[in-house]
């Protein structure tokens, strides 16, 4: 057990080694019988698996280059031990393992064909353009950050009288300078304040009920304490924090979602346009008799299939 656990971590120190001394396609990381893994393999492996944006942190990982070699080996071994099992449908497999093959080039032909177009493109003109005509998308309506504590009334709750009671001195408590959010997480009865601590973040007209609304939007000094305030749901008191009035967010704001936005929309239409060129050429030749009696054959199992169930 320990000699094996030692050849591991030797393999280990040896491949990290290696990965940092060579970036030759020839050398190679691992060797067994006529199962070979090189650095190329691990590269292109990276390639292949990692998302871009992801790589950095994927590839920290403690251990990551072995797994990925242990990997190629792995799956390397199994289809060479494969190759000799006649009971295999080969025939399928070989034709899956084509089409993969194929779909991969036409996303890198459409990847690199979109990439060539949108190089050719002023987005910052296009961001301008779009902010200018689409001008209402950018406004922002008036609103408030507030947090608040509920104790509720009704059945299974509290007595209008016990509620009111309560809140009164929860009130008193924060008026005389203890933690709102900590009287909030600790004694107010809306579920979520566990999580937040009472803060219901920024919000707007019409997203509160209109008592709860109207106090919110009336108070202006960060750290006020509302009155009581009645709803539905029991008894409240609001904390004020913020209030931001009615605007547009600015363009230097918005840019780069604009970009983005009109990159994807040209990205998808370049796609559609290409796929759509070859669906609607002309010469094509199409034996619809075959695919009725395709479309016959496979409807036919299916009620076989119903039936048997």
């Amino acid at each position: 057990m320990y000699r094996k656990m030692l050849k591991k971590s030797m393999l280990a120190v040896q491949l990290s080694l290696l990965i940092v001394s060579t970036t030759s396609a020839s050398d190679v990381i691992l060797q067994r019988d006529k199962i070979a893994v090189t650095v190329d393999d691990v590269e292109r492996y990276i390639i292949e698996n990692t998302p871009e944006n992801d790589r950095s942190a994927i590839l920290n990982r403690d251990r990551i280059f072995l797994e990925i070699v242990e990997n190629i080996y792995v799956i390397r071994s199994l289809a060479a031990e494969a190759e000799s099992d006649k009971s295999l449908d080969w025939a399928q497999l070989n034709w899956a393992n084509e089409l993969q093959g194929q779909r991969k080039i036409m996303s890198a032909l459409l990847n690199k064909e979109v990439e060539n177009s949108l190089t050719k493109v002023d987005w910052d003109a296009i961001a301008k353009e779009k902010y200018l005509v689409e001008g209402d998308k950018f406004k922002t309506a008036e609103r408030v950050h507030a947090s608040h504590l509920l104790i509720k009334t009704g059945d299974n709750n509290h007595s209008e009288e016990e509620a009111l009671k309560l809140i009164n001195e929860v009130r008193q408590r924060a008026l005389d300078g203890e933690d709102f959010a900590e009287l909030a997480k600790s004694l107010s009865e809306d579920p979520s304040a566990k999580r937040n601590s009472g803060d219901l973040g920024f919000f707007t007209r019409g997203q509160m009920v209109k008592a709860f609304e109207d106090a919110a939007f009336s108070m202006m000094e960060p750290g006020q304490i509302s009155e009581v305030i009645t709803t539905e749901f029991g008894y409240h008191i609001i904390q004020f924090h913020e209030y931001q009035p009615a605007g547009k967010t600015s363009f230097e704001d918005v840019k780069q979602q604009i970009i983005a936005e009109q990159q994807q929309k040209l990205s998808n239409q370049i796609r559609q346009n290409k796929i759509l060129d070859l669906k609607s050429a002309t010469d094509i030749e199409l034996d619809v008799e075959l695919m009725e009696q395709l479309r016959i054959k496979y409807k036919h199992k299916v009620s076989k299939s119903n039936v048997a169930e």
